[in-house]
């Protein structure tokens, strides 16, 4: 199409056209219409024509529809009446219009300032201006998974939400107004290399789970016009920044352009601060006029974006991870660093050539980094300085720590946290200082780079005085809590250190102290009060003037009390010197505190009072623990907290279970139930995520001909359920009934009811032409009376507690022997604590049909009926020990039948060895702070033999030996087992029914029904129950080698190591160690011990690992059932008290079960699962003798 075209008040739809606009003067002009490219190429509008696509003047339009394009160009003149970019004439799109773009590339200008907008997918290829967004009028914007090559003008006033997810913007990105949105998206920097995103004055602005690869600015905008107040001014909104990452060399910057610096704190949530190597930086930027904002909140909960296109980051590690499962390198940040000589404790700026603080020549210099690492404990890396030309190894190879807990003297006992050099004495006017650190051992990957650079700076030196130079150190300012006074005619001096940088340097106590700290959630510290103990008040005074006399008083005002005095000091100052006083005080409530400090009695009279009274308000620390009735993926939030701190909790429930998450809880109390729970820290808080699991329904079609159902699935708690019956041709339906209730829930074709509990029911037909609604027995209508004597078997189905609900399940089996068609027959009945014996010597009755009936009693008062038809027996048994009737229903043994054909030829083809596996669906511990159920996978053993007996033997999940002789029950189409076994001084049990799949070998639950494992625990609080899955199928050793070659691992790195109170991570777990086949059997790589490395010159100590198989574990395989077994060793490496490296091996055992045949609906299980025993060291459970179960697997490659 070539020329020009006009329309008005039309559709307008090309498909697959190649349109050339504006070519010999012609354009098009489209109003009020609707006009759509789908899979066109090589739109072109000439820039000297203009174009105007929906004018303002119509509304209701529908406009722009783009999908699919695979080049679409307009240039910037295109989309307007102007050919200036920056100037607003006639918008692209406007009013009250839709546009949907969709997999486009776009060059040019996007205007957009009203309407509803879409865009999906596209690339804005300018690298001047890629985007204007202005809500001049009404409008609703979403970009999802855009990409920006220039500028972008984000500006909402009158409009709904404008929100961008998952995009990146590789220009600057400038943002004014209200209601505006960032989730997932990548902020690159502008041309100068610094700020990715302006936010103009003060907006609403949430940006979450975001990259920044430049500064975030806080900008004090003079365009005219614009809504919102400044920075500089004191008012609302604020802004919602978490959970960001923040790379670029400037994190947060602050723009005044004259206006002057924020009037109030600019709230920001938990954020990541690093450079793209995970480096720490909070340098000063010199580009704006009050530089940058420190964030007082530290590191974020979660360091990097989830989803933020990933693969074009190339981010080496995620901070703060309990494990490192990725063999990412490990990270480490430099929080701050002292340089000084002698007693010199203190430079303001860092190593820089500024020359603000005094080194002298010719002497030894101490330079002391403090550091926080990804790992909760890290030895082996190698760090070394570099002063010009020479270089200089540590004082001493350090110990990293994550908790800062370990920072300051401590550190320096451990050899944590801090690392120091002597460097050596200097004869220049400045230096070069550098600092690097590499990998040490070959258990660290090794960084991309090689050595990487920690800090770079210059040092200034001088020539030494004439005299000796007297020096003050001057106490860290914390928050306002811990300050310089002037008195005279001196004025405030601010302090001279960093605030994250604590008893950095080895120094006599009494030259340096600071208020307690407390670790937060990430890692990192925040000064506050510590509730409960003794803390530390340190002042400083410094005198301006001449000789001086005065007095110092120092307030405290608790939380809701009165004003005490904490202590007072008569003070002598000399001229131009610093006095310190320290009060230590006991915190007993949270809340708000108040320090109040007053000088006076100053001689002689001070001339400037203005600054001789001060007072400070700071929090005291509380902790907010969470914990989940269920098995989590993530619960975020919990740890140490200001008093008044706003925090939000929030749960990720694991999609591989099928639980409902019902709320926060604490006390027992419902507080919310949204999936993230906001609030304000008051108090210390105790939060549970509660759950409820799905509730399935199986229903059962009695007989299998008689007709269909519908309804049947999982159901929430309280739901309506509804299920319909259809009737097979010859067959009429009868009724819904419970058999594990036995009783008749209802005779109407459609059943509704509100789901309570997992209840199973039978859908029961019959023929039209059979009267009898019988509704007892398991099954079709049989009229074949009792023809033979022999063995029935039947299982006492009920219900069991399972968290604040009910599960069905087998409360115990009953074996019945009929020596007598007549009636004579004995039973004899196994329930968890013991058992009940019964006889009869004839029927009560027969029925017409053949069904026979008897009831018998016990001398405890307890009834059994029974009901035989044929194969079929059914019946209850109530009174005495059994608090309600329990029905009951199974069949005779036909295996051990002498004469039956049919059943000798059937169990010839399933005698042999069958490997089951219990993977866990659903657990419910006693205790969730102790939570002592397994989380690994039991197994058992079964071998089928002569008359259908099943020999069982196993290993529960918490090392609980299983052995048992069970029968074989089938029809001829199906068989089952029932399976009941007392455990635990029979205070606990095992129970449900296996069925086996008489064509496939394979084994599964029966009727969808999990086993139910109960353990009540030794002291109450360490029990649990459980339900269990069934994953196997009959084993044969050439199957088992066939799934080689096999990954051994073990989840058990988890569980922590504890040395009296303190906690240390094991240094690694088997994590895919080969096996492979050699001959007929499956053999593991072997491991070697670690190795013991001291380097002679700088002292460092360490060990070295095994690359393949670091924990020594061990392999062996039953060829006949398929269970395997062996062990691990778990190292955990960490320094005493006096430094010396202690090396601790934990020998862990571990057994399991190869299930390589297993029904299709756990196919995507491992080939072989188990569980391994870790000792729980956590001396608050020690009485308890805990051993934590944990999953072992053997994966395919």
């Amino acid at each position: 199409m070539q020329g020009g075209f006009k329309y008005n008040s039309l559709h307008f739809d090309l498909h697959q056209a190649t349109v050339i606009s504006g070519v010999n003067g012609g354009h098009y002009s489209v109003n009020a219409a609707e006009i759509s490219f789908d899979n066109c190429r090589n739109i072109v509008v000439d820039p000297m024509n203009s174009t105007t696509i929906g004018n303002v003047t119509n509304s209701g339009v529908v406009l722009g529809r783009l999908s699919k394009g695979v080049a679409v160009k307009a240039h910037d003149s295109s989309l307007y009446n102007s050919p200036d970019p920056y100037s607003y004439g006639n918008p692209a799109w406007m009013g009250a219009g839709e546009l949907t773009m969709r997999d486009v590339m776009w060059s040019g200008l996007l205007e957009v300032r009203g309407g509803v907008v879409a865009i999906n997918g596209c690339t804005f290829i300018e690298a001047g201006v890629a985007a204007s967004i202005s809500s001049a009028a009404a409008l609703k914007m979403s970009v999802q998974n855009s990409v920006f090559n220039g500028n972008v003008s984000v500006s909402n006033s009158e409009g709904e939400l404008i929100s961008f997810t998952e995009s990146v913007f590789n220009g600057p990105t400038y943002i004014y107004g209200r209601n505006i949105r960032f989730d997932a998206c990548e902020f690159c920097p502008d041309s100068s290399g610094t700020h990715s995103v302006n936010l103009e004055n003060r907006s609403d602005v949430e940006i979450r789970d975001s990259l920044f690869r430049g500064s975030l600015v806080f900008h004090n905008s003079s365009l005219a016009g614009l809504a919102q107040p400044r920075w500089s001014e004191a008012s609302a909104p604020t802004p919602t920044i978490e959970n960001n990452a923040f790379m670029g060399p400037d994190a947060l910057a602050f723009g005044a352009n004259g206006y002057g610096a924020p009037q109030i704190p600019i709230p920001l949530g938990r954020n990541y601060y690093g450079d793209s190597i995970g480096k720490y930086t909070f340098a000063p930027s010199d580009n704006w006029s009050y530089g940058f904002l420190p964030a007082e909140t530290g590191y974020a909960a979660k360091a990097y974006p989830t989803t933020a296109f990933a693969p074009q980051v190339p981010l080496k590690a995620v901070p703060f991870t309990r494990t490192n499962r990725n063999n990412w390198p490990p990270q480490i940040w430099l929080n701050g660093h002292i340089i000084g000589q002698g007693t010199i404790s203190h430079h303001s700026g860092g190593l820089s050539s500024s020359g603000s603080h005094i080194l002298l020549k010719g002497r030894s210099t101490l330079l002391s980094l403090d550091l926080s690492c990804s790992e909760v404990t890290l030895g082996g890396v190698e760090f070394y300085a570099k002063l010009g030309d020479q270089t200089v190894t540590p004082v001493r190879a350090p110990v990293l720590r994550r908790d800062p807990t370990a920072a300051g003297a401590r550190a320096l006992r451990n050899n944590g946290t801090t690392v120091s050099f002597i460097l050596p004495p200097a004869e220049k006017d400045q230096e070069t200082v550098e600092v690097y650190y590499k990998s040490g051992t070959a258990v660290i990957p090794a960084y991309p780079e090689g050595d990487r650079l920690l800090l770079r700076g210059s040092a200034v030196f001088k020539d030494p005085p004439p005299r000796e130079l007297r020096i003050w150190v001057v106490p860290i300012k914390v928050d306002g809590i811990i300050g310089t006074w002037g008195v005279g005619n001196a004025s405030a001096v601010a302090s001279q250190l960093q605030r994250d940088i604590p008893n950095m340097l080895p120094l006599e106590a009494n030259d340096l102290q600071l208020i307690n700290r407390l670790a937060d959630p990430t890692g990192l510290a925040f000064n506050g009060l510590i509730i409960g103990e003794t803390n530390r008040f340190n002042m400083s005074v410094r005198n301006g003037g001449a000789d001086t006399e005065a007095r110092l008083r120092l307030y405290l005002t608790p939380p809701g009390g009165d004003e005490i005095l904490l202590g007072t000091s008569s003070l002598m100052l000399e001229p131009f010197a610093t006095h310190y006083i320290a009060f230590d005080q006991l915190v007993t409530h949270a809340g708000i505190y108040e320090i109040r400090g007053v000088i006076d009695q100053v001689s002689p009279t001070d001339t400037n009072t203005a600054n001789n009274e001060r007072v400070w308000r700071f929090a005291s620390g509380t902790t907010v623990s969470l914990s989940s009735s269920h098995y989590v993926m993530q619960l975020s939030g919990g740890g140490n907290y200001s008093y008044g701190t706003p925090l939000t909790v929030s749960v990720m429930p694991s999609p591989e279970y099928p639980y409902v998450f019902t709320g926060w809880q604490e006390g027992g109390i419902t507080v919310s139930t949204n999936l993230q729970y906001s609030f304000e820290v008051t108090a210390s808080r105790q939060l549970v995520a509660t759950f409820s699991a799905l509730i399935n329904l199986p229903i059962r079609v009695l007989p299998d001909a008689g007709g269909t159902v519908s309804g049947a699935g999982d159901y929430r708690h309280g739901a309506s359920a509804t299920l319909t019956a259809t009737p097979a041709e010859g067959y009429r339906f009868v009724c819904w009934y419970a058999p594990h209730h036995n009783r008749e829930l209802s005779t109407a074709l459609s059943y509704t009811f509100t789901v309570t509990e997992k209840i199973y029911i039978d859908a029961r037909f019959a023929l039209i032409n059979d009267s009898s609604d019988d509704n007892g027995g398991g099954g079709a209508v049989d009229n074949t009376p009792l023809a033979s004597v022999g063995t029935y078997e039947a299982a006492l189905n009920g219900s069991a507690p399972f968290g604040g609900s009910t599960v069905a399940t087998a409360l115990g089996t009953m074996v019945v022997k009929i020596t007598k068609t007549g009636g004579a027959l004995s039973a004899k009945i196994t329930l968890q604590n013991g058992t009940l014996s019964f006889k009869a010597k004839a029927w009560d009755q027969v029925a017409a049909d053949g069904t026979a009936t008897v009831t018998m009693t016990t001398r405890g008062g307890e009834s059994l009926t029974l009901y035989v038809k044929g194969d079929k027996m059914w019946g209850e048994v109530s009174g005495g020990r059994f608090a309600e009737a329990i029905n009951l229903d199974g069949g005779r043994n036909r295996f051990a039948a002498r004469g039956d054909i049919e059943a000798t030829t059937l169990l010839a083809g399933l005698r042999g060895s069958y490997a089951v596996a219990l993977p866990l669906e659903e657990v419910v511990t006693a205790d969730v702070v102790v939570n002592g159920a397994p989380y690994g996978v039991g197994y058992l053993s079964l071998t089928i033999g002569n008359k259908g007996v099943v020999k069982v033997a196993g290993v529960l999940a918490d090392g609980t030996r299983v052995s048992r002789s069970l029968s074989l029950q089938s029809d001829g189409t199906s068989a089952t087992i029932p399976l009941f076994v007392p455990l635990y001084s029979k205070k606990g049990s095992l129970s449900g029914r296996l069925a086996l799949d008489l064509t496939a070998g394979t084994l599964k639950v029966s009727d969808a029904t999990l086993l139910y494992w109960h353990n009540p625990g030794r002291r109450g609080i360490d029990g649990f129950t459980e339900m269990l899955e069934v994953c196997g199928g009959r084993f044969e050793m050439a199957g088992a080698l066939d799934a080689a070659p096999l990954w051994l691992s073990a989840l058990a790195g988890d569980v922590a190591y504890y040395v009296g109170d303190e906690l240390y991570d094991w240094v690694g777990q088997p994590d895919k160690v080969p096996l492979n086949v050699n001959g007929g059997r499956l053999l593991i790589t072997k491991g070697v011990k670690p190795k013991k490395i001291s380097d002679r010159e700088s002292g460092a100590v360490w060990y070295e690992y095994d690359e393949v198989n670091p924990t020594v574990a061990t392999f062996s395989l039953a060829a006949r059932s398929g269970i395997f077994k062996g062990k691990f060793t778990l190292w955990c490496d960490y320094e005493d008290a006096k430094g010396k490296l202690i090396h601790k091996g934990v020998n862990i055992p571990y057994s399991g079960i190869m299930v390589p045949r297993r029904d299709a609906s756990a196919a995507a299980l491992a080939t072989g699962l188990g569980h391994c025993l870790v000792p729980e060291t956590n001396p608050g459970f020690k009485a308890l003798r805990l051993k934590r179960s944990r999953e072992v697997r053997l994966e395919q490659f």
